[in-house]
């Protein structure tokens, strides 16, 4: 079987969707005859009959994407990969693109969380598959021992919640001084929740720097590094123990974070949260409960606070004999059904969760799997 896998060139600008591809890139060479086409190539060469294409990276612009597709045979079947904001860009699938119901068109998302949203916005569940994300096992370590020193890395959003890591840290540091964190990552303004209102730039920014000001002003041990290089971040976390994150993003439709500290063999404090669930039950992972409303992140402090003074390692199975269990998923690519389209309350809902939008907000029904 030909496949076509379609390469977006934005990817090149961030490496954890960069990351992603690759991993089913690999996959679905085992698969059948691969060719990669550049996106803004694909109307110029002819596709084969009875073959398949695969949009499987993670950046695409909407408003090409419908003339892409056209271009497209309709005998051809089509895989579609979903990452990060599942409802988001499932809405911007309905909204741009008119004539997927006459096509053999499958979406496929990387974890339960992603899978669970999408579901509820489909009209046909076989439209729909799960086919997880694939580290590479022979680079898993094995989980070390805690630490003092708890780190950080990925971007500083507002939705991530490092200005609150930061204030909890602090407070947990009054009566744990030898205690450290580090952080890891640039500022992102790109995005971010009106929790509470913030429509001035840098607002994200704002709070991170208030709140490590602050914390630093009282004495603890709280590093930022900016952002880092791959090898001068891997140096760093090779002196910590711990990966710890408290995002409530929308966009943690995986974790691929949470699955790079356990790579490189830190244990991990996180929120129970999107596909940062797919860990629960691993060795070395704790999650915490988390809720959210228009005015805080709610968390356990009192959990929190004891799993970052505990220098015990949680049990549970290993990472690599988890990342086992997710490579039994496959893709039936001779079972790609004509796609029945989106459900008629998911349509009804024209808001979507851009810029200074709550996406909890706008179809509270199908992303509150992200935190029950």
């Amino acid at each position: 079987m030909k496949i076509y896998c379609i390469k977006s060139n934005l990817i090149e600008n961030w490496s954890s969707a960069a990351a992603l591809s690759q991993s089913y890139y690999s996959r679905y060479k085992l698969m059948g005859d691969i060719e990669f086409v550049d996106f803004h190539q694909l109307q110029k060469i002819t596709i084969q009959c009875d073959s398949i294409v695969i949009f499987c990276d993670y950046h695409y612009d909407f408003f090409e994407l419908e003339k892409k597709i056209g271009c497209i045979p309709l005998n051809t079947k089509v895989l579609f990969h979903i990452y990060g904001d599942i409802f988001g860009r499932l809405k911007g699938l309905e909204t741009s693109i008119k004539d997927l119901n006459s096509r053999a068109f499958k979406i496929v998302v990387g974890s339960k969380s992603a899978y669970n949203i999408a579901i509820k916005c489909l009209v046909d569940s076989n439209n729909l598959v799960l086919f997880p994300f694939m580290p590479n096992l022979k680079a898993i370590k094995s989980t070390k021992n805690k630490n003092n020193k708890f780190i950080y890395f990925g971007r500083i959003s507002y939705y991530k919640n490092v200005h609150t890591l930061i204030d909890l840290f602090n407070e947990f540091s009054k009566s744990n001084p030898e205690h450290e964190l580090h952080i890891a990552g640039e500022i992102d303004n790109f995005r971010w929740r009106n929790n509470p209102t913030g429509n001035y730039f840098n607002y994200a920014g704002e709070k991170f720097d208030l709140s490590l000001q602050k914390a630093k002003s009282e004495g603890s041990n709280i590093f930022y590094h900016g952002h880092l290089s791959q090898i001068k971040l891997k140096v760093l976390m090779s002196t910590c123990g711990v990966y710890i994150t408290l995002s409530t993003s929308e966009l943690e439709d995986f974790g691929l974070s949470v699955s790079e500290a356990l790579e490189n063999g830190l244990n991990v404090i996180a929120t129970k949260w999107g596909g940062i669930k797919e860990f629960s039950g691993c060795r070395g992972v704790d999650l915490i409960d988390v809720s959210l409303n228009r005015k805080t992140l709610c968390v356990s402090k009192s959990k929190l606070f004891k799993l970052l003074a505990s220098k015990e390692s949680s049990f549970g199975v290993d990472y690599a004999q988890r990342v086992n269990e997710w490579k039994v998923q496959t893709i039936n690519l001779n079972n790609i059904p004509t796609f029945l389209g989106f459900n008629d309350e998911f349509r009804s809902i024209r808001s979507t969760t851009k810029i200074h939008r709550e996406f909890f907000d706008y179809g509270k029904k199908f992303v509150s799997t992200m935190w029950e």
